[in-house]
This record gives C-alpha cells, sequence and structure tokens, in this order.
C-alpha cells in the first residue's frame, strides 16, 4: 500500500471576522477620483432653454458615471482584500484536511482559533509519508508551514534546498495538479480537472470560502475541504499517481 497521504487547507484574510459582514480595510480604498464632468458644447447658448436641458442631463449622466465608479473602487478594494486569503503571511487556516492515498482514511477540522487547529492537524500528520496536494507547492505547503512559523510549532512541511535554490517540490512533498493531463501550461484548477475527467463536485467553490466565514457557516467550509481532497483522491487514481509512487 503507497504510504501516501492528501492534503488541503481552506484559508480566510487573516483579520477577517467570523460571522460579521466583510469590511474591506480602509488601506485598500485608493483615493477616490470622480469622473469628469463634460462642459456645454459651444454649439449651444449658454442659459438658454435647450442648454438648461443639456446641463440637466448631463448632471444625471454626471451621477451614475460617479455611482458607477464608486462601486467599481469598491469591488476592486473589496477583490483585493479577499485576496490576502492565498497570503501566507496575511491570511489564516479555517479549516483542513487529511486524505489516505489509498483506502479510505480521512481527518479534518475546523474552527476560529488557527492555533488549536494547527495543533489537531500535527497530531494527525502522517510524518514520513509523502505528501501531495493541489497546487501545493504554491499555495498549501507554503501556509501551512508560515503558519507554524507564526504560532511556533513544527513546520510539518517546508522549503528545501539543493544546490543553492530554494523548492517547494520533492520526492515527499508533492504537486498532485503536476499530474494532471490538463495542466499543460503548468496550472489548471481542481474544480477543471475534475469536470474533465467527470468527478462530481457539489459544494461551492472556493472563492465562496471567506463569504461562508462571514456568514459564520463553517460547516461547509469544511464539506468544501474534504470534498477537495476526496476528488484530489479520485483524480490522483485516475491519473494513475499510486503507480508512480510505487515506482519511485
Amino acid at each position: 500500500m503507497t504510504d501516501a497521504w492528501i492534503l488541503d487547507l481552506e484559508t480566510v484574510p487573516e483579520d477577517l471576522a467570523m460571522g460579521e459582514p466583510i469590511r474591506v480595510p480602509e488601506s485598500y480604498l485608493e483615493p477616490f477620483q470622480p469622473p469628469k464632468r463634460r462642459t456645454l458644447p459651444k454649439n449651444y447658448k449658454y442659459g438658454g432653454e435647450a442648454a438648461l436641458r443639456w446641463e440637466q442631463a448631463e448632471t444625471e449622466r454626471h451621477k451614475e458615471e460617479t455611482e458607477k465608479a464608486r462601486q467599481s473602487q469598491a469591488e476592486k478594494a473589496r477583490e483585493a482584500y479577499l485576496k490576502t486569503a492565498l497570503h501566507p503571511r496575511k491570511c489564516r487556516i479555517a479549516s483542513w484536511a487529511l486524505a489516505s492515498l489509498e483506502g479510505d482514511h480521512l481527518y479534518s477540522d475546523y474552527g476560529g482559533e488557527e492555533k488549536a487547529l494547527l495543533e489537531e492537524l500535527l497530531g494527525h500528520w502522517p510524518h514520513g509519508s509523502v505528501i501531495l496536494a493541489w497546487n501545493g507547492p504554491a499555495f498549501d505547503f507554503r501556509v501551512l508551514w508560515a503558519r507554524c512559523l507564526l504560532h511556533e510549532l513544527p513546520a510539518p512541511v517546508g522549503p528545501t534546498l539543493r544546490s543553492g535554490r530554494v523548492y517547494w517540490s520533492h520526492s515527499r512533498q508533492l504537486d498532485l495538479m503536476a499530474f494532471s493531463p490538463e495542466a499543460r501550461s503548468g496550472r489548471v484548477s481542481l474544480r477543471a480537472a475534475a469536470e474533465a475527467w467527470r468527478v462530481p463536485v457539489l459544494t461551492p467553490p472556493g472563492s465562496k470560502v471567506a463569504e461562508l466565514w462571514a456568514a459564520g457557516d463553517l460547516q461547509t467550509i469544511d464539506d468544501h475541504c474534504v470534498e477537495d481532497v476526496k476528488v484530489s483522491r479520485a483524480l490522483a487514481h485516475h491519473f494513475g499517481v499510486v503507480d508512480l509512487l510505487g515506482g519511485m
């Protein structure tokens, strides 16, 4: 039996309150630059009836454009803030799941106390096993390493140094995404690969995790995290990863 496990983490911005509406910090809001108001065309007589109608129409147009610009600014700020969920030092772990590549062993946990979550994960960690994670070298491994460092816990994954270069992938720490035939350009989402291989996905996408956290719906976050490792396990078997690891 192949001694390998699949890891998945779900994260939210570090300072995002659980069970409260998403409030974007002011630091993400750039100074507002309202759209310019147009001047009266030269063919209109200033103060005339036609000019007054034009001015009224321009006032309404400028009001609508200003509101659209404010909404666009708010949406960009919100998007930039929520992207901190992908930043190892600016995020926090909301849920984790760990599943054996073979068999049906699966552990998971979720909650508001990140250190307690990490301690629970470390208690189940299969030391000495191969750890697989979808896009793990770019996300899961870095996040887990950084958050363990922050809480002064022993990180079970981390970078390795070879010939003066730093790597996040090695023989015991692998990117499951790299096995996907769809990752021709080096990247493919788990949901896209699952769709290609007809593996059912039922929970909301990872992009909804922050909203679920803000709504206090941690159970759905955990359901999504657990589903991700199950989908990853199914895809790993489609890709023949068990046999490939057995030949290492």
